[in-house]
This record gives structure tokens, sequence and C-alpha cells, in this order.
């Protein structure tokens, strides 16, 4: 929340559960009502920011100081898994049409470019594992064995072997 709920409590975390007085029991300690008061969070350091809910109350309440993105976020909170992701998405769900269709995009090429990457990093793997099998077979020939033999253990075609 961005204004005081219990202006009479310190603490920012306030945390309810289902009680029944008359009984002096708690229902279940699954279903719990938590109410964070923005207001009362101080914290505008990163560097100060201890904990990963400090972190992250401090994206909620300074957001704005990131609209340049994850190049403006600090060390410390580039670290803390998750909010660069939503910096990301804070930045597109408050942009224009066109600058989100210009982010979406840019999230679409760089993705692109990672899988293109991906795939010439395992032709690259195919290739040298070739290479080896190729060397392998010249130092097999070397020792004096057969070309069928050399075929059979190393799975080189004929093309290959010549």
């Amino acid at each position: 929340m961005d204004f005081p709920l219990f202006p009479e409590l310190a603490d920012l975390h306030s945390t309810y559960r289902m009680y029944d007085e008359k009984h002096a029991k708690t229902l279940t300690d699954v279903l719990e009502l938590h109410f964070i008061e923005l207001v009362k969070f101080r914290r505008d350091k990163p560097r100060q920011l201890r904990t990963p809910f400090e972190r992250w109350l401090h994206i909620l309440k300074f957001s704005e100081l990131y609209e340049g993105g994850e190049a403006t976020l600090p060390e410390q909170l580039k670290a803390e898994e998750g909010i660069a992701m939503a910096v990301r998405a804070w930045r597109k769900a408050s942009a224009s049409r066109q600058v989100r269709e210009l982010l979406e995009m840019r999230e679409k090429a760089d993705h692109d470019e990672a899988t293109r990457l991906e795939h010439a990093k395992k032709q690259g793997r195919e290739v040298g594992r070739r290479e080896a099998q190729k060397e392998i077979a010249r130092q097999m020939r070397a020792a004096g064995m057969n070309r069928e033999q050399i075929q059979k253990i190393t799975g080189l075609d004929v093309d290959d072997l010549d």
C-alpha cells in the first residue's frame, strides 16, 4: 500500500491470520494476509538493502529510478533473482504502444540471436567431434587397422574414411 494503514505501528509489514478468539485457536497457518505499507519504507540506497524482501520493496517503491532498464540497476539488485525481469516487464507495461512494440521487437531479436548462437555452438561441437573421429581414424590406420574395423569403431562413413 502507498498509504499508512496502521499509523500506530512502526513496522511496515504486518501479517494477519484467521483466529477464533473464543477458543483461542488459529484456523490455519496457510492463509495469511500480508500488509506492506510502502510509505514506511525509507531505504533508498540499494547497497544498504540486506534481504531479498528489502530489495523487492526498493524496486516497488523506487521503480522510476530504473526507467533506463537493467543497465541502471545497481549490481546488488541485478543479483536478486527476478528483479531484472520485473524491471523489463514494468518498462514494457508503462511504455507507449509504439515503444512497447519496439521493446518487444528488441526482446525477440535478442532471443533470436541467442538461438542462433546456441545453434552455431552445436554445429561447432559436431564439426569438432567429426574432426576428432577422423583424427582417430588416421591414427588407427597408421596402427595397421583395416577400413572395416575403423568404420565399425568410429562410425564414419566411406567418404569420411577416404
